[in-house]
């Protein structure tokens, strides 16, 4: 049977819904026989078996996709439990071999005649697979941003990923109808719930993120690796993003401050004159050294309590949102 996009395209859908059906199992203190198989998962691969050994196979090119794709949602799931978590390109190299490691183990599994034979030997090597992820975060340059949840029975993803669009625009006092477009959303998500609200208004907005999904105006980028281009947007938006790692790096002993302070001044470089930044938590560390005869900072308290933010990653000297506005940027070339 020819191979064809169709089936690619269930293939992804069930990693999904297998990584779903186990997205609160802990890899520091789960137990074997607390990991689940999606029944859903077992069927199709089952009936699929002869078809997917062809795709999974050391000579089809999409099997490194395959494998690519599984790296990069695992890579996500952690940012999900610790937002902080990035992987270096050596960690991201040695996550995409386990992967590719896994592939070839299904392969084998695949030679199952029966389903309860495919259960045992999918269990089995989803065992070994999540002893094999343990190990990596164990050996990641910052395993310690996983200290606050070794002793966890489950996982809770952070909820900065989640927030509503209008809970958003309240924070940074932003309305919708004052905005000067184009807009860029800094740090979107995946599913850019944001840039989709301001289009539905009417906006020309787009947005960047590490693990943003395929929408024609979502970007998939590394916020230190996108080029902000001198007087392209309007409007740029980076709601507990990108001024939470700028925090985390500058009180973290390792850290690289130097590179967000550049990039700070790239992203005000790239507004249009009397364009706005609105981002949250706020720099004091930073904002002091913003010159005053170019742009005009704005603090607004936030307006709810801080345990309904979540905002354990910030202090309360941070505890607010900042709008910076370009009051004559026309020198900058």
């Amino acid at each position: 049977m020819e191979l064809t996009d169709p089936l690619h395209n269930q293939v992804t859908s069930f990693i999904d819904l297998q990584m779903q059906t186990n997205s609160e199992t802990n890899l520091f203190t789960y137990h074997p026989r607390a990991i689940r198989l999606s029944p859903q998962m077992l069927h199709f691969t089952f009936e699929h078996r002869s078809q997917l050994q062809q795709l999974f196979a050391a000579r089809n090119p999409t099997r490194q996709k395959l494998a690519a794709y599984m790296s990069t949602c695992m890579e996500r799931k952690l940012t999900e439990v610790n937002q902080f978590a990035i992987l270096t390109k050596p960690e991201q190299q040695r996550l995409l071999h386990i992967y590719v490691s896994y592939l070839d183990v299904i392969v084998d599994l695949l030679r199952a005649d029966s389903m309860q034979r495919l259960y045992d030997s999918f269990t089995t090597a989803i065992q070994h697979h999540f002893s094999h992820l343990r190990s990596f975060l164990d050996q990641m340059q910052h395993s310690s941003l996983f200290e606050k949840i070794r002793g966890l029975s489950q996982l809770n993803k952070i909820p900065c990923f989640e927030y509503r669009p209008e809970l958003q625009l309240h924070l940074l006092g932003i309305d919708v109808n004052q905005l000067q477009e184009p807009v860029l959303d800094i740090g979107c998500g995946y599913n850019g719930r944001l840039v989709r609200y301001l289009r539905r208004h009417g906006c020309e907005a787009f947005g960047i993120d590490k693990f943003a999904g395929h929408a024609r105006w979502l970007q998939r980028a590394d916020w230190l690796d996108f080029r902000f281009h001198p007087k392209r947007w309007g409007t740029l938006i980076s709601h507990m993003a990108f001024s939470n790692h700028f925090t985390h790096h500058h009180l973290r002993k390792d850290g690289d401050p130097y590179q967000y302070a550049g990039k700070v001044m790239e992203i005000l470089h790239a507004l249009k004159p009397y364009g706005s930044f609105y981002y949250a938590p706020g720099l004091p560390f930073f904002e002091p050294l913003i010159p005053t005869d170019t742009y005009v900072i704005n603090k607004r308290p936030l307006s709810i309590p801080m345990d309904q933010m979540h905002a354990r990653s910030f202090s309360e000297s941070t505890a607010y949102s900042t709008h910076i506005r370009s009051i004559n940027n026309c020198n900058y070339k």
